[in-house]
């Protein structure tokens, strides 16, 4: 006994289009706080910090790519409109695919957003300590009278 179903493609890509859209938002978000994190710590910022940021970058790209071609699938899907099937079709079973991997998308991206933000700041906090040290070293060696004087002198 097999049921006929109505897959509304085009209801799919609006809502497909709407978990993308929010997703770009986060990603959007996640790179202004990326750069508010390094405009107030440009001192800190060395060769370890630019290489966390590339990656996050390059997963950043990664992602949008997705999207960009998560968007065009949609779209081509949402011309096909309205689709009487039944429930064994496969057409059926593959309906909300697209959905589902905008969510997914939208999954990973906040996973970047989160990971990789308290990472970078992590590492910017471990840097300042360092630093905070180094300066502390200085002027502890300076308040005894000791002068400091390197290998290459």
């Amino acid at each position: 006994m097999s049921q006929q179903v109505q897959i509304n493609y085009q209801q799919i890509a609006v809502q497909c289009n709407s978990v993308c859209e929010v997703a770009e938002a986060q990603l959007k978000t996640m790179e202004e706080m990326l750069e508010r994190i390094k405009a107030n710590s440009s001192t800190l910022l060395n060769a370890q910090t630019a290489a966390l940021e590339k990656s996050i970058m390059g997963e950043r790209d990664a992602l949008t790519e997705e999207i960009q071609a998560l968007r065009a699938l949609t779209s081509q899907q949402a011309k096909q409109g309205i689709i009487n099937t039944n429930n064994h079709d496969k057409r059926y079973e593959h309906r909300n695919d697209s959905i589902e991997a905008a969510r997914r998308l939208k999954t990973r991206i906040d996973m970047l957003a989160s990971k990789k933000l308290v990472e970078f700041n992590g590492l910017l906090d471990m840097l300042l300590s360092k630093s905070i040290s180094e300066s502390y070293e200085r002027l502890r060696g300076g308040d005894n009278g000791m002068v400091v004087v390197d290998s290459h002198t």
